[in-house]
Parts: structure tokens; C-alpha cells; sequence
């Protein structure tokens, strides 16, 4: 298939799929899923197909996730480094969940700024770094998470920027 056509395909599918036509979406996914198509990929076991994710085994999921990840898919990146965050589904490493958090939230990803803000302010991954820390919870204030106007408050507060 050529790559107009898969890009045809895709766009086709994430078309289908916020129109709530799943029905639709989830078969062009498929297809493409088995071209190796990183997009796909992560919509099939990020996104409520019906429970379909649940018939991928974990590691293929892991898999998919980090094609979708490598090939800077934002929200595979974060949900990538929540993967190494939280340690429940991958062995915890806080470097590369930090890692990944920094490439989403480059690009604008609120929940990556908030979490990668929060890994400065503990030290987690990534050196402590109370004014790293705020850069990125301002960011996300910006964007409007009360939360990270709520964490900038705390640091002053605190003294610590």
C-alpha cells in the first residue's frame, strides 16, 4: 500500500473515530496496525474500543506504545513516561519517564508539564531543580491547570524559587 493511501486510510479512521462512528474507525485501525502503523497503534490500545485493547497482550501493547512514543506520537510520550512513572505495567525508571514527559511537554502536553515539573520539584529522574520546576508549572498554569497555579503558590510560599 502506498503511503498515500495509508495516510488516506489513517486520517479516515481518526475521522470516523470523533464522529463516534467506531464501528468504522476500528476496522481501518486494524488494517493499518498490521502495516506497523505507529497511529493506529496507539489508538487501538489507548482509545475505548469496546474493551478491544484487552485482547493484546501486554507486551504487545508496551510494544505499540513505544513505536508510537519513538515516532513522537505527544500522548503516547506521556503516556509512555506515566508507564515508567508509576512502575505498575513496566519496571519504574524515573529517568525515562522524565524523559519522555520533557518531549510531550516541548510540545505543549499540560499533563506532561505537570508531571515533569513535579520530577523537578522532588528530584525524581531528573536533578532537583526548583526553578525548572516552576518553568513547567508555569507552563501548564498557563494553559489553565489550577492545579500547577496551585504548586507555583506552594514553592513560593515555601521559599523555594
Amino acid at each position: 500500500m502506498e503511503q498515500i493511501e495509508i495516510d488516506k486510510k489513517f486520517n479516515d479512521a481518526v475521522t470516523f473515530f470523533k464522529a463516534k462512528k467506531y464501528d468504522k474507525a476500528l476496522p481501518l485501525f486494524e488494517d493499518l496496525a498490521k502495516l506497523d502503523h505507529a497511529g493506529a497503534m496507539y489508538y487501538l490500545i489507548s482509545h475505548p474500543f469496546w474493551n478491544w485493547a484487552s485482547k493484546i497482550d501486554i507486551k504487545t501493547r508496551i510494544k505499540w506504545l513505544q513505536k508510537a512514543a519513538d515516532e513522537g506520537i505527544t500522548d503516547a510520550e506521556y503516556d509512555l513516561g506515566a508507564c515508567y512513572m508509576l512502575g505498575e505495567i513496566i519496571k519504574a525508571d524515573y529517568e525515562k519517564a522524565a524523559s519522555y514527559f520533557l518531549k510531550a511537554a516541548e510540545k505543549g502536553n499540560v499533563k506532561a508539564q505537570v508531571d515533569l515539573a513535579f520530577c523537578y520539584s522532588k528530584g525524581g529522574g531528573v536533578p532537583l531543580d526548583y526553578t525548572k520546576a516552576a518553568y513547567w508549572y508555569g507552563k501548564a498554569t498557563a494553559q489553565g491547570d489550577s492545579f500547577s497555579q496551585d504548586m507555583l503558590d506552594a514553592l513560593k510560599s515555601e521559599g523555594k524559587i
